[in-house]
């Protein structure tokens, strides 16, 4: 797999798509002054706020391809992420807390903006293959 890619598997059907989120990420670690704790919290905290404003987007526009019940469906599931998101959060913080040494750091941050990309995705992908059936 190349880094940024996402496969989604479907009955037979194997459908790769690269988010860019994902390869600025990487090319950010992968940079020379990023090589710091510091460096790696700030890519992983700039991953975060794109994956969380391409969610938003992507939210909208899924929103707009729904009918009346399953836009209600999409507000209470969001409700919902919502909820996990900052319970998985804080037993994140908790975990990661007790951990010696500032590698841990960056880990910690990487594990929460992987919270906000999985729900990212997934709103696309339902975003995307709606329009398969309509």
């Amino acid at each position: 797999m190349v880094p940024g890619e996402i496969v989604y598997e479907k009955v037979s059907v194997t459908c790769r798509k690269q988010f860019p989120i994902d390869i600025q990420l990487h090319n950010c670690l992968d940079s020379m002054e990023n090589q710091t704790t510091a460096g790696m919290c700030k890519c992983n905290n700039d991953a975060l706020d794109r994956w969380d404003k391409f969610l938003n987007d992507t939210y909208k526009k899924l929103s707009t391809q729904l009918n009346a019940q399953q836009k209600k469906q999409l507000v209470e599931a969001e409700k919902a992420w919502i909820n996990f998101k900052e319970k998985e959060i804080a037993l994140i913080n908790s975990i990661y807390a007790e951990a010696d040494g500032s590698m841990w750091i960056p880990i910690r941050i990487n594990n929460m903006m992987e919270i906000t990309r999985q729900r990212a995705i997934a709103v696309d992908h339902l975003s995307e293959n709606i329009n398969e059936f309509k």
